[in-house]
């Protein structure tokens, strides 16, 4: 697994942390599908909140805590700041990544150069955006509950990331994001509780 793909896994997810696929999704007489889901983000164009986010790793004995900052803004940027127990960066905007920590600097990658990193990035950003046909590229979805409290799972299509991630749930009610948990291959999980600014 390379540098990249390490430092990304729980994060752009988380956030860490929001090929072709297929939108699985039952539209009722509501009309509430992954396409009514992704018109009511679209229409919230930027987004700032606070998050705590639990990472349950195998080789550790006590779980990892984590708190920081997100920022997301229309059309294509995206903004992870690890506060405590480290302070780390990770921000995403048109193809380029941007990583920055105490002990390395700052470092730039091209995301089309790493698709695996990139699927972790769409995961969050793309939910965000309400860019289905983005979200289709690199997962499959499946789309639960309504619009007052929704569950959209989102399963990998590229190989790579199959490898390192079975599954990615990011819950909500209307556009607000609430909840990410990254289930990865190996068994370690990730949850992030996100809440917004001002509340």
């Amino acid at each position: 697994m390379t540098f990249t793909t390490a430092r990304a896994r729980g994060t752009l997810i988380a956030v860490l942390l929001f090929a072709q696929g297929t939108a699985t999704a039952q539209r009722g007489d509501t009309g509430w599908d992954v396409a009514a889901l992704a018109q009511i983000l679209q229409a919230r164009p930027a987004a700032s909140a606070r998050f705590s986010e639990t990472r349950f790793i195998e080789l550790l004995d006590e779980p990892l805590a984590l708190n920081g900052i997100l920022r997301y803004q229309a059309p294509d940027y995206v903004r992870k700041e690890v506060l405590a127990p480290y302070h780390e960066v990770f921000e995403a905007r048109g193809d380029q990544l941007f990583h920055e920590s105490e002990d390395r600097g700052r470092q730039s990658f091209l995301l089309d150069e790493h698709l695996a990193v990139r699927a972790f990035v769409e995961a969050f950003r793309a939910t965000l955006g309400g860019k289905l046909d983005v979200l289709q590229r690199y997962y499959t979805l499946k789309l639960g509950g309504d619009q007052a409290g929704w569950s959209l799972q989102l399963r990998p299509l590229d190989r790579d990331m199959k490898k390192v991630v079975s599954t990615i749930t990011i819950h909500g009610a209307g556009a607000e994001v609430a909840r990410i948990e990254s289930l990865e291959t190996g068994g370690d999980l990730s949850v992030m509780t996100i809440q917004p600014d001002g509340e």
